[in-house]
């Protein structure tokens, strides 16, 4: 009776910390999303204007850089600029948040009207060393959500 009494404290305890440890992510996701989506809004207002890379290339990532510059992401952002100027982020919400000693990160999902076309975007940052850049973009129109096998264009 002893044993099984120590056996269910334990679980109690280990339940207790998981508890603890789930709590805590979801207050740091919570406020990483505050405190980021201004710069989301921003960083989509400011690259949509012209759909230039100089516009934001203080916020971009290395990694993001090399595959602008790829022949695919000269593609991508040939794309981008078919849809135009953006005029509304709407449904913002956080997938995938990281927060590890190097950092945090998180893909932002939200829905993108541009003077061309609706779309929903994908678009993933990370923070560290006070800095926040941008990893990824992936932009896929309305009209590329109707169609099965679809190819979405992705930085």
């Amino acid at each position: 009776m002893k044993l099984l009494k120590k056996l269910l404290a334990g679980l109690g305890v280990v339940f207790s910390l998981l508890l603890l440890v789930a709590g805590s992510l979801l207050y740091l996701s919570s406020r990483f999303r505050d405190e980021h989506e201004p710069f989301i809004r921003e960083f989509m207002s400011d690259y949509s204007r012209r759909w230039e890379t100089a516009d934001v290339y203080d916020r971009l990532a290395p990694e993001c850089l090399e595959q602008i510059q790829s022949p695919n992401g000269e593609q991508a952002v040939a794309s981008f600029r078919r849809l135009g100027r953006l005029l509304e982020i709407t449904d913002i919400s956080l997938q995938n948040f990281y927060a590890g000693t190097g950092g945090k990160s998180g893909i932002f999902v939200f829905k993108a009207r541009f003077e061309a076309a609706p779309a929903l975007v994908h678009l993933a940052i990370r923070e560290a060393d006070s800095q926040v850049r941008v990893v990824a973009l992936n932009v896929t129109p309305s009209a590329e959500l109707q169609q099965p096998a679809s190819n979405p264009t992705h930085l």
